[in-house]
């Protein structure tokens, strides 16, 4: 049995001693490497670019310093916590602003429904963010329902829905190029 320690660190569930440190919030944290292997399954016939590829790393490498910073808490599980959600933020913004200045399609797989789908989870996930916190009314740090556990699987949906704004084929495009490759297989 865990020995619980009667200390939160800002993401209110309670710490405990051994391999996890907050249990909870370390588990929800795979869930950035569980979106990040499934966008890459979604994109591998859409764009097999370099960047596609590299935006699924960095937001599979924010689970796992996520998951070491809510778990065993290794000397650098502070610093690669922060550095990749940084470099994961600052990816989702330049990629667009990097294609406009080269003045291509800045987001290729934009649809009303992703752009919809990305709102309501990021407004949810910044709620449950701010329900997550120690200071927090709602929170509980006992409890094994943890809103910070909770933030972690919607930011990691919101940047993998994302993540198809800005590689995959916008499905009007993929319509046409369904009914294009059906045609060349009649012809």
């Amino acid at each position: 049995m865990m020995a619980v320690i009667t200390e939160t660190v800002g993401d209110c569930e309670l710490a405990h001693d051994g391999l996890l440190y907050q249990p909870a919030n370390a588990f929800s944290s795979l869930a950035y490497l569980l979106v990040a292997v499934v966008l890459l399954l979604i994109l591998r016939s859409a764009d097999r670019s370099a960047t596609a590829w590299a935006y699924a790393a960095v937001l599979a490498l924010v689970g796992m310093s996520s998951a070491d910073f809510h778990g065993p808490r290794s000397a650098v599980a502070q610093f690669s916590h922060d550095f990749m959600v940084v470099v994961l933020l600052a990816f989702a913004v330049l990629v667009p602003v990097i294609r406009l200045l080269r003045r291509t399609q800045a987001l290729p797989g934009l649809s009303a429904p992703r752009i919809w789908a990305v709102a309501a989870l990021l407004a949810v996930a910044l709620v449950t963010w701010f329900l997550g916190r120690t200071d927090s009314t709602l929170c509980s740090p006992e409890s094994l329902l943890q809103w910070h556990a909770l933030w972690h699987t919607l930011s990691a949906l919101t940047f993998g829905v994302w993540g198809l704004v800005l590689f995959a084929r916008s499905p009007a495009e993929s319509s046409r190029q369904a009914a294009s490759d059906q045609t060349e297989v009649l012809q």
